[in-house]
């Protein structure tokens, strides 16, 4: 199965804000996104607050991610200390929203 992916804006600004001045950690998140579109379940399943999300770690931070049908969409990149209390955000309300605007989503 082939998945396409997108990204949300608070994943693009912790992003942008964290390897701003760090290119290697870039590289390296980058890296571990193209191992997660070629295979989407690499990423451990998250409990509690966080079910139906998974999450990868590039040292010391971690990647927050949903598979919804055919698409991956990046929810959260941050340190490992503020990564999960933030990605708590995603209620199961929210969750159910984004999967209801990308399920038949064809990406143009």
């Amino acid at each position: 199965m082939t998945f396409s992916y997108t990204t949300t804006c608070q994943f693009d600004k912790r992003f942008h804000k964290l390897t701003r001045k760090n290119q290697a950690l870039a590289n390296q998140v980058f890296e571990k996104i193209s191992e997660i579109i070629e295979n989407p379940e690499i990423g451990v399943p998250k409990r509690h607050e966080l079910k139906g999300l998974r999450g990868v770690h590039v040292d010391p931070f971690v990647i927050i991610y949903a598979i919804i049908g055919n698409r991956i969409v990046f929810l959260h990149f941050d340190h490992h200390d503020q990564v999960y209390n933030a990605a708590t955000i995603f209620s199961p309300s929210q969750m159910e929203e984004l999967r209801k605007r990308f399920e038949g989503f064809e990406p143009t």
